[in-house]
């Protein structure tokens, strides 16, 4: 009877007498459960993390605007609802001089000690109305101490919603990161040059204004940010922020309504007192009813535009979302297939030992042991490294990994440390994967052996039966070939087993490599494919709609624009059935519009619509499943209309819907152009000096924050493409070394028979490039497949990615896969040297 020290002492001897092998378990096993494990835990890792800071620093749950701005008392009586809190705060664009010399566009922000709390990184909360918190992002280029002159060339509605005056300085005393900005992405504005420099964090004190810009409120919501239950809370509460929006839009309707009846009434007295015969009289009668006249349109017209926000509305929010979501992607196809490349690996190795034990198994038979003690040997030989390569694989992967993957993201963001998030599902499905393979895989080797008898086992087992190859058909081709590459073909298709392992390991790698490399072609060029093949204006001009028609006559004068269209532009919902989707309604009758917005599919040009049809982006056609001739509605606030898709075009950045204006007209009541767009070389401090000009947006600074978005993306990639060939290396590396001992017969063979060392080593490893070769090929549909459902997966709010995959891409693939294993035949050729030509071929016969 066999005892349990035996078996141990036995198993010791085996891990001694074939470290290799035991190695090559643990290292795959330690590197499909490391990167299962860590790519797994990333996205929680960083779910969790973001939700601890927001919650440490009580980011806005709604964000209120109205154009007529909110009084203190008109936030008093939101703050009557109970359980909500509401901070009614104020910000400005301004223009600071730097101690360079320099001025650039910053956002004046209220520090507040109830929401969107500033994280201090360095230094104190300013004191005082001159003292500032200067945005972390700028750390490094100022110190503590440092003064910011605000200029004087700031707008007069600038400098008057602030008590500093032009020339004034403000005291850098600490330096802050803003859950407000989880990005470095600032944003543009309509000052300077039309994009942010940072934020500046003042004190209440530090402004004048008279009524607050913005309302932040904190809802009662238990649920933690990015969750589902969030997000329904968000959209229930929706409706109270809505009525609390609407009424004090309402108060502060009336009250400005008031104040100018105030104004008007106080004209009209003046002017009762006028005599109509004194000329000098009669002059200022004739400005005070002009004064009058204008107060009582004004009056008249007076409308507040109101904007309900929520964290979903907010970029660095959205972002970091997005980001996750590209985590998640990956996650769900790449730890499958390391871990099932890991079992490949495993089952090839068991198998390989178990058949070269069919003479000690067949002993043990022959000596009465059972079945079952037979198979602990083999099957606490499997454990063993599959134990030990999964407490270390998930060990290192659980921590490297999503703090690797965290510090590519902290170029992008690092608001905070990355939180770990223990998951019992994935530690224990590790452990079952890991264990498992290992023992299911010798368990069918045992099997297969122990059906045999023991003479049987104690016998080699007689080789695989020579056969005719299909090769050998083609025979202009085989007769051409040398004795050696005859025999290395014959062998390549002989030993199915030895092929489809090796092909299956190597494509895998492969394939991991070109869906790495396809992410990065479908994302690198977005920027570029949007603003220089499809949107090829250079500005972007958003007008005050009541003055467009002189505004765009005047923009297209300035020197250096060569041409430009005016159009409307506002944000609707597009719905078929129960999918709905926010776009941009485009509508334009001017006839260069499709010079500068190029509305194409496939390289098709499609037409602008005409009345009762639409033009819709892909990424949103795609994402709500609708196709060309299927009717849509499109929606605003007050209306809605239907429309056939007339086309679906091209597009990457953002989504659109494009009507005609007769349409937009049945959708808003009025077709209003509010955009421009310019093409040509200009100065845009000119542009946004243009009477009528709201906000102009350069089209290279966009590409730029585009491609800054994408920044985590493509670093994302590199560090799955570095994975992918680790992965090719160890496979590649495994499945040679058990190729080789195989064969050691074979090879001592040749060597008796007088080979040349490089004769020998190319007659094993021509047979091991050819077979990595055919792997890699066979890769390359497998890896299509894989980009395609990875790139199906990730979602950017407002970013479509195209499926493409560079040509470079395969081949760069398939030589990097080929390289891998040409470097591995160098390191294995040593050990054909080393082996040893009579051992090897000793017979038990």
């Amino acid at each position: 009877m066999v005892t349990r020290p035996t078996i141990v002492r036995t198993v010791l001897r085996d891990i001694r007498g074939s470290l290799g092998r035991f190695l090559a378990i643990f290292l795959m096993i330690a590197l499909g459960v490391g990167f299962f494990a860590g790519f797994r835990l990333t996205e929680p890792d960083m779910t969790r993390t973001a939700q601890e800071y927001l919650e440490a620093h009580n980011l806005y749950d709604f964000r209120l605007l109205c154009t007529l701005g909110f009084s203190e008392s008109e936030v008093d009586e939101m703050r009557k609802i109970p359980g909500w809190q509401f901070v009614g705060a104020y910000d400005t664009d301004a223009l600071i001089r730097f101690p360079d010399g320099g001025e650039r566009a910053m956002r004046c922000l209220t520090r507040s000690d109830l929401v969107n709390l500033p994280h201090l990184t360095a230094g104190r909360m300013p004191e005082g109305a001159n003292e500032c918190l200067l945005d972390r992002k700028l750390d490094g280029q100022f110190a503590l101490g440092d003064t910011l002159i605000l200029s004087p060339d700031n707008p007069e509605a600038t400098l008057g919603s602030l008590t500093a005056d032009a020339g004034d300085a403000y005291t850098v005393v600490g330096f802050a990161d803003s859950p407000v900005y989880l990005n470095y992405e600032r944003g543009g504005t309509a000052i300077g040059n039309g994009s942010l420099a940072g934020i500046l964090y003042l004190n209440e004190s530090a402004f004048s204004g008279d009524v607050y810009t913005v309302v932040y409120a904190d809802a009662p919501i238990a649920a933690a940010a990015y969750t589902a239950e969030y997000d329904a809370a968000v959209t229930e509460l929706s409706g109270v922020a809505q009525a609390l929006l609407d009424a004090a839009s309402a108060a502060r309707t009336a009250t400005v309504r008031g104040q100018i009846a105030d104004g008007i009434r106080l004209l009209e007295e003046k002017a009762a007192l006028m005599d109509p015969a004194v000329p000098w009289q009669a002059a200022l009668l004739a400005t005070l009813r002009e004064q009058i006249a204008a107060l009582t349109a004004a009056q008249d017209s007076l409308t507040a535009g109101t904007y309900l926000l929520t964290r979903r509305d907010n970029v660095g929010y959205a972002c970091f979302e997005n980001d996750k979501t590209i985590v998640s992607a990956i996650a769900i196809v790449f730890p499958l297939l390391f871990l099932l490349v890991a079992v490949l690996v495993c089952v090839t190795t068991m198998t390989r030992m178990v058949d070269e034990k069919r003479g000690e198994i067949g002993t043990y038979r022959s000596l009465g042991y059972a079945g079952w003690q037979i198979q602990m040997r083999f099957q606490l030989y499997a454990a063993a490294p599959a134990v030990a390569g999964w407490a270390i694989g998930y060990l290192l992967g659980s921590i490297l990994i999503p703090r690797m993957l965290w510090r590519v993201y902290d170029i992008l963001y690092g608001f905070t440390t990355l939180s770990t998030v223990f998951r019992p599902g994935v530690f224990l499905f590790c452990l079952f994967a890991a264990v498992g393979c290992a023992c299911i895989s010798t368990w069918i080797a045992c099997r297969r052996e122990l059906r045999e008898t023991p003479a049987e086992l104690i016998r080699p087992r007689a080789p695989a039966p020579g056969k005719t190859v299909w090769v050998e058909r083609i025979r202009p081709l085989w007769h051409r070939l040398s004795f050696l590459r005859k025999v290395a073909l014959r062998n390549i298709f002989r030993y199915k087993n030895r092929f489809f392992m090796m092909v299956a390991g190597v494509g895998c790698s492969a394939a991991l490599l070109i869906t790495g490399f396809g992410i990065y072609d479908s994302i690198r060029d977005i920027a570029a494919f949007e603003f220089r093949e499809i949107c090829v204006y250079d500005y972007a001009v958003t007008m005050d709609p009541d003055r467009a028609a002189d505004t765009f006559r005047t923009l297209t004068e300035l020197d250096g624009i060569r041409t430009g269209a005016s159009l409307y532009m506002g944000s609707g919902t597009l719905s078929r059935g129960d999918s709905a989707a926010s776009v941009t309604l485009v509508a334009s009758d001017d006839a260069r519009i499709t010079d500068l917005i190029r509305f194409h599919t496939g390289g098709e040009s499609l037409p602008y619509p005409a009345q009762g049809g639409a033009l819709i982006s892909v990424g949103v056609a795609e994402r709500n499943g609708i196709r060309r001739g299927d009717t849509v509605t499109l929606r605003t606030d007050t209306a809605e209309v239907t429309l056939t898709v007339s086309g679906i075009f091209d597009n990457y950045v953002y989504e659109y819907a494009v009507m005609s204006p007769e349409d937009l007209t049945a959708l808003c009541g009025s077709y209003a152009p509010n955009t421009a767009f310019l093409r040509g070389q200009t100065d845009p401090a000119a542009i946004r000096a243009t009477g009528g000009v709201l906000n102009c947006t350069v089209t290279e600074d966009l590409m730029e924050r585009v491609d800054g978005t994408l920044n985590s993306m493509k670093l994302i990639v590199v560090f799955v493409v570095v994975c992918a060939a680790l992965l090719a290396f160890v496979v590649v590396y495994n499945l040679s070394n058990i190729n080789i001992a195989e064969r050691v017969r074979e090879i001592a063979t040749i060597k008796v028979l007088g080979f040349y060392p490089w004769e020998v080593s190319a007659y094993i490893f021509r047979e091991i490039l050819v077979l990595a070769g055919i792997g890699a090929v066979a890769g390359v549909p497998l890896g299509r497949l894989l980009h395609a459902f990875v790139m199906s997966q990730i979602r950017v709010n407002q970013v479509h990615f195209p499926n493409r995959i560079a040509p470079l891409s395969y081949v760069i693939s398939v030589v990097m896969t080929l390289a891998f294993t040409a470097l591995i035949n160098l390191v294995m050729a040593r050990r054909l040297d080393r082996i040893d030509m009579t051992g090897s071929l000793k017979s038990v016969e």
